[in-house]
C-alpha cells in the first residue's frame, strides 16, 4: 500500500476530504501510529496497516484532531434547553426528547447540553442523549470524561466546580453525568448508520460539512433526513446553512444558534432558481450536493430598500443567503463593507460567489478576509482549495503552510 492508495481508501471509507484536515494531517498521523506500533519506517507501517484490519480506525483517530470545548457557541445550548422544555410539555412522560450529537468528538458538546439541562432543573428521565463519532479514540476519551483547561474556555466556573473534580491538572466529569450520554462509534455515511433507531427530535451536526467530500455530503444529508423527526431541529455550524437542502428546513431561534426546523412540507421559495452549494467548501461546514449554476439573465434585481445606517447587517445578509436570496445578500454585504470593512462580511461574500460558480470574485473576497484577519482558518482553507482548482500551485502551497502554522485547537 502507498500513500495515494491509502488516501483514496480513507476518503471512500470515511467520507472525509483529507485536504481540509491540513496538508500534512495524514503524514503526521502515520508517524504517530508508526511510533506507537514500534515500527521503524513509514513503509513498514503501511505494510502493517494493510495486514491489520483494525489499525485503520486507530489511524483515523490520530488524523482527526478534535477542536471542541464545553458550551462552544453557548447561545445554542440556552436555546435548546427552552426548546426541550417546550416539547416535553406537549408529550407524555414516557416519551422522552431524543437528542443526537454527531460527530460528538471527545464529548464536550453532548455533555454541555446535559449540563445545561441539569442546571435548568430538567429531569434526566425526560430526555435521551446519544453521541456518535467516527473515531474510537474520541469515543473512549468521551466515556472517560477527563478534560484539560482548554476545554473550559467558554464554561462558567460554577459548572466546573459543581460537576467536575480535579485530578492532576485535568478535570473529571462526575460519573452520574457521564452515564446520561450513550456514546458509540459510527460513521454518518455508513448505509447502516443508526439503522432501526427511533427518530431524533434534535440533531447537532456542527462543523462537519466542510470536512466531507461532495458525495459524502449528499449521503450525510440523506441519513440525517431519515433520522430527524418531523418538526425536528437540525443544528449546524455558522458557515453551513448554505449547504442545507433547499426547501427542507426553516431557520428558527436567535441568529447565533444556526438551528433549523425540518419542514413538514417544502418551504416555498421566493425565486424559482435552485440555491447551489459552494463547491469544495471547507470551514465549519462539511457535503456538496450538485446543483445547476444560476442563469444570470433570470436572477431577480438587486434590492432598492436602503439599509439602516450604523446597524449590524451581517444577520440580515446571512438570513438572505440562507433563504437562497444570494444577490440580495451580496447587495447587503457590499453596501455595508463600503461603509465599514468586515472580515465576516467578506467571508460571506466569498461563500456566495462560490455558490454562484464565480471563483475569481470568491478568491478576492477571501483575500480581503485574510488581510483583515490573517488567522481566519475557514478563509485560508477556501482560498487554498480555490487556488488549487485555478492551477495556482505556488499560492496554494503558501496557504497550506499558513494553515499548518495555526493552532490546532487540541485539548491541553
Amino acid at each position: 500500500m502507498n500513500l495515494a492508495t491509502l488516501t483514496t481508501q480513507l476518503e471512500e471509507e470515511t467520507g472525509l476530504d483529507l485536504k481540509t484536515l491540513g496538508p500534512d494531517a495524514l503524514t503526521r498521523a502515520i508517524q504517530i501510529r508508526r511510533r506507537e506500533c514500534l515500527l521503524s519506517s513509514e513503509e513498514a507501517y503501511l505494510e502493517f496497516l494493510g495486514a491489520e484490519a483494525d489499525e485503520i480506525h486507530e489511524l483515523i483517530g490520530a488524523m482527526v484532531v478534535p477542536e471542541t470545548w464545553f458550551f462552544r457557541g453557548e447561545p445554542l445550548f440556552s436555546f435548546l434547553v427552552g426548546q426541550i422544555s417546550d416539547r416535553l410539555r406537549d408529550r407524555p412522560a414516557n416519551q422522552p426528547v431524543r437528542i443526537l450529537s454527531v460527530p460528538c468528538s471527545t464529548g464536550e458538546e453532548p455533555y454541555s447540553l446535559v449540563l445545561a439541562l441539569l442546571s435548568s432543573g430538567s429531569s434526566p428521565h425526560r430526555w435521551v442523549v446519544e453521541g456518535v463519532d467516527l473515531s474510537a479514540q474520541h469515543i473512549e476519551a468521551a466515556r472517560r470524561g477527563r478534560y484539560g483547561k482548554m476545554s473550559f474556555r467558554q464554561c462558567e466556573p460554577t459548572i466546573r466546580e459543581r460537576y467536575f473534580r480535579e485530578q492532576r491538572e485535568r478535570w473529571e466529569l462526575d460519573a452520574s453525568v457521564r452515564a446520561l450520554v450513550h456514546f458509540r462509534v459510527g460513521n454518518v455515511i455508513d448505509p447502516f448508520f443508526l439503522i432501526g433507531e427511533a427518530p431524533f427530535d434534535i440533531i447537532l451536526c456542527r462543523n462537519l460539512i466542510i470536512y466531507l467530500h461532495a458525495q459524502a455530503r449528499q449521503v450525510m444529508f440523506e441519513r440525517l433526513e431519515q433520522l430527524l423527526a418531523p418538526r425536528g431541529l437540525l443544528c449546524v455550524g455558522s458557515a453551513e446553512p448554505l449547504n442545507l437542502p433547499v426547501g427542507r428546513y426553516q431557520r428558527v431561534g436567535p441568529p447565533a444558534c444556526f438551528a433549523f426546523e425540518r419542514a413538514v412540507a417544502p418551504v416555498p421559495s421566493s425565486t424559482p432558481l435552485p440555491r447551489p452549494a459552494p463547491p469544495r467548501r471547507p470551514s465549519s461546514e462539511p457535503w456538496r450536493p450538485q446543483a445547476a449554476s444560476p442563469t444570470v439573465a433570470t436572477l431577480p434585481p438587486l434590492p432598492t430598500t436602503p439599509l439602516a445606517p450604523g446597524g449590524n447587517t451581517l444577520p440580515l445578509a446571512q438570513k438572505q443567503a440562507d433563504e437562497g436570496l444570494l444577490l440580495d445578500a451580496l447587495a447587503t454585504c457590499t453596501a455595508e463593507v463600503a461603509r465599514k470593512p468586515s472580515a465576516d462580511l467578506y467571508y460571506l461574500m466569498g461563500v456566495i460567489y462560490q455558490a454562484q460558480q464565480n471563483p475569481r470574485e470568491a478568491m478576492a473576497c477571501f483575500r480581503k478576509v485574510l488581510y483583515l484577519q490573517p488567522d481566519h482558518r475557514d478563509a485560508l482553507v477556501h482560498l487554498m482549495l480555490l487556488s488549487e482548482d485555478q492551477g495556482e500551485a505556488t499560492q496554494a502551497a503558501h496557504l497550506r503552510r499558513r494553515l499548518e502554522q495555526l493552532p490546532s485547537g487540541e485539548n491541553l
